[in-house]
């Protein structure tokens, strides 16, 4: 392992010294020691397992990349952004709960609609994504991400066919036009939160490196 180990220290000096890095280092060395000892194991030469996790380990522009150890003040940003979602969709949520016999009474049910179709399922959708970043906070330095990148594609374009269908029946539900089946339409009655809950997931593994 020792070629691993001056392999990550000459990676390590061309990032940027911060808490972030010492920890990423620190967890690839434990992942890199944990593949050493399965691989030996397997019977493998020892030489040939540590060029392959160097290999494996990449460069430090992949590493830098991947990790974005630069963006720590964009990521505070995003995540203040959707916290701001969240919190948008569910004031008017709660808007519409308040004056919701105003909206029938005055026949406007676009307002009920846009409530319990776009700004409900919204937060379920901002909420798995909240949560899954809390989840992977606390599970520090064992975060949830999906290593294989053609699964990470995959994840990332299965959430955008959910969120295709969300956003359609929105929009169909809001009476914008209607072209979807009777039995496409109750699905999404019943389930949109839920589909809304799913795509937030997959879009999170999709996008998590």
């Amino acid at each position: 392992m020792q070629q691993v180990k001056s392999y990550l220290d000459e990676i390590f000096r061309e990032l940027p010294n911060s808490r972030r890095a010492k920890e990423l280092k620190s967890d690839m060395l434990a992942d890199m020691e944990e593949r050493y000892q399965e691989l030996i194991e397997h019977g493998k030469d020892s030489v040939k397992v540590e060029k392959q996790l160097i290999d494996e380990i990449g460069t430090a522009d992949e590493i830098r990349e991947n990790i974005n150890l630069n963006s720590g003040k964009s990521k505070l940003i995003f995540i203040a952004v959707q916290l701001l979602i969240f919190i948008t969709a569910f004031m008017y949520k709660r808007h519409v709960e308040l004056n919701h016999r105003e909206f029938i009474s005055s026949f406007n049910a676009y307002p009920i609609m846009a409530a319990k179709f776009v700004a409900t399922p919204l937060m379920f959708f901002i909420g798995m994504i909240i949560g899954l970043q809390v989840l992977n906070y606390l599970n520090k330095p064992r975060e949830i991400f999906v290593k294989q990148k053609w699964l990470r594609v995959a994840f990332l374009i299965a959430s955008f066919v959910l969120i295709v269908m969300w956003g359609s029946f929105a929009i169909s539900s809001l009476g914008i036009y209607r072209t979807f089946s009777m039995q496409f339409v109750n699905f999404m009655i019943a389930n949109v939160n839920v589909v809304a809950g799913a795509a937030g997931v997959l879009f999170y593994l999709g996008v998590k490196k």
